[in-house]
């Protein structure tokens, strides 16, 4: 069963047209700022959930109606687009996409942990966490996505990356890629989890699916005198 939230077909509408009429004025917008700003507004709206092709059509329909909901839309969007484009963001001048030159590819998904303080089972930050492919540090897919990935107090405990794709032979193979999770911080034992993520095969042009994700184990910083083993 394929779930669909209807209002991010309203969203990305609105902002195209509150971006198309920024171009006019003579404003510069690229792909990244209009994806942040559907994400602004997306944020700020509850989200009105379909399953079915008939319930698409019709509240499709019915919310574009909505006068008093398309003002809102549109109003957020504005905020956004002022919000978003008035901070300089280095990755939206400068982002690289790190794709292998081959017609085929392996996608990684999203993969995502939390990391606790062993002893008060807290969320832990001041951590910097290294996805590991081999000896080295995997490729994300973009500047966008961090490697090391630094757990900072405003967001404590959670980490989540997004690797590169691997280059694949022809569409259809089935291969599994071994990555770590490698994390050291000083007081505490290090942590090495391992683990193995399957994938298949698919044409280079084909987008990758963000909501399909990994969720690894929770792991958690134990102080060298516990008894706990923080190896996996």
């Amino acid at each position: 069963m394929k779930i669909h939230n209807l209002m991010e077909e309203v969203v990305t509408d609105a902002v195209h047209k509150v971006v198309q009429e920024e171009k006019a004025r003579g404003k510069t917008v690229s792909e990244d700022y209009i994806t942040d700003i559907v994400c602004y507004v997306l944020n700020r709206i509850p989200p009105k959930y379909v399953s079915t092709g008939k319930g698409i059509a019709y509240s499709t329909t019915e919310y574009f109606s909505d006068a008093q909901l398309m003002v809102d839309i549109v109003a957020l969007a504005t905020e956004g687009f002022k919000r978003i484009t008035g901070t300089e963001r280095s990755y939206y001048q400068h982002n690289r996409k790190f794709f292998p030159d081959s017609d085929n590819v392996f996608f990684i998904p999203l993969i995502k942990g939390r990391l606790l303080f062993g002893k008060t089972f807290e969320p832990a930050y001041d951590v910097d966490i290294i996805l590991l492919h081999g000896d080295m540090p995997a490729h994300m897919i973009d500047d966008r996505w961090q490697n090391p990935y630094r757990i900072t107090s405003s967001l404590p405990g959670t980490f989540v990356f997004m690797p590169a794709p691997f280059p694949a032979k022809e569409k259809g193979q089935k291969k599994a890629f071994k990555f770590c999770v490698s994390i050291d911080k000083e007081g505490f034992n290090p942590i090495r989890h391992y683990f193995d993520v399957a994938s298949v095969s698919v044409p280079r042009e084909t987008e990758p699916d963000i909501e399909h994700s990994i969720i690894l184990s929770d792991l958690y910083l134990s102080e060298p005198h516990d008894e706990d083993s923080t190896f996996f």
